[in-house]
């Protein structure tokens, strides 16, 4: 087995236009509840424990500039990859609920994939440690200017 990094988009099919605030509010929104229900119950996560501790795992969602679709992007070990497309990937687009595009897919060796994904896990625990600093800042200043 190998590791995969893959970039899916990921479109409401009852709401393609719509511009989301937010990828929590997409998911609020688009999440099928029965898919994620038998995905807890495929019994998978001692086996992907143990294959994300040879491939890594990094899961990160982003809004996309128009706002109207999330870009999910995935690095992780091959058989963690099946468990999602079998288990939310497919569920989600069969339920009618998402559209589901894979956008980008390389293969990549286990190694490969597991110091790519603490790259990617390094960037965004950087970017939020930076932007809880700058909210603090930003509320530190208001309160500033309203003494």
């Amino acid at each position: 087995m190998q590791g995969t990094i893959k970039v899916y988009k990921l479109t409401s099919k009852e709401h393609p236009n719509k511009e989301w605030e937010s990828v929590g509010h997409f998911f609020n929104a688009t999440a099928d509840r029965e898919a994620v229900r038998k995905e807890k119950q495929a019994g998978f996560q001692k086996e992907a424990e143990e294959r994300i501790k040879e491939g890594g795992w990094y899961n990160g969602n982003f809004l996309s500039d128009d706002k109207k679709s999330v870009l999910k992007i995935e690095v992780t070990h091959d058989r963690v990859h099946e468990h999602t497309k079998k288990y939310w990937i497919d569920l989600h687009v069969e339920s009618g609920k998402l559209i589901i595009e894979e956008i980008f897919s390389k293969s990549v060796s286990l190694e490969e994939s597991l110091q790519i994904s603490k790259l990617f896990n390094f960037a965004k625990h950087s970017w939020n440690e930076w932007n809880i600093a700058r909210e603090r800042k930003q509320k530190k200043k208001k309160n500033d200017d309203n003494k």
